[in-house]
């Protein structure tokens, strides 16, 4: 695992370790894509990688990582790299909540996906860091591309069902309307749809 993907990363890493002080960087969030194919190696791998980063980093899951494949025609039955991500990320995430001394998370659970009729972990997460409320989003859909390649597809799903991803958004943007004027929307996918957001305010 290296070439070009891995020497930038590295490069970056390199950078905001020179850099964190002097432009008073207090963490890094990383928005997703940190593997390719999602495979269990990738995850562990990239936060090997990121543990060289001398402040706080966090992740978010893209849509490389939510259906795992080794090879184009030999993937998981099913979108399971949401458990991985979970597995492979918690204690990055426990980590990050301690180093910036945050108390106040939140964290969406299991949710029922009618679309593809299973259970799956969404992915996402609040907190208040220095008065900013940040909520971190899961728009990645759980079901196969419409097309002959594994994995999904780059498109948005807000799991707009009761407990899904939109719930989440108008649950967390209606706490930062009470409690501050400052939040940060943080997701794999723009949420490109203003109307969507302006509703809630």
């Amino acid at each position: 695992m290296g070439g070009y993907p891995v020497k930038s990363l590295l490069n970056s890493i390199r950078w905001i370790n020179q850099n964190a002080i002097p432009r008073s960087v207090s963490f890094v969030i990383v928005t997703g894509d940190l593997t390719d194919s999602g495979e269990n190696s990738e995850f562990i791998h990239v936060k090997n990688l990121m543990d060289s980063l001398r402040i706080p980093w966090f992740s978010v899951l893209g849509n490389h990582e939510t259906w795992p494949y080794t090879t184009f025609k030999n993937e998981a039955p099913v979108a399971c790299g949401d458990s991985l991500f979970d597995i492979n990320y918690n204690d990055v995430r426990k980590s990050f909540y301690q180093k910036m001394d945050i108390n106040d998370t939140v964290e969406s659970s299991v949710y029922y996906d009618p679309r593809v009729k299973r259970n799956v972990i969404l992915q996402n997460y609040s907190f208040v860091f220095k008065g900013v409320r940040f909520i971190i989003l899961d728009l990645n859909p759980r079901y196969h591309v419409n097309k002959s390649e594994p994995g999904i597809g780059p498109e948005v799903c807000l799991h707009e069902e009761n407990g899904g991803s939109l719930d989440f958004l108008k649950e967390h943007l209606h706490r930062a309307s009470v409690e501050t004027n400052m939040v940060f929307i943080i997701s794999h996918h723009p949420v490109v749809s203003q109307i969507v957001c302006m509703e809630f305010f």
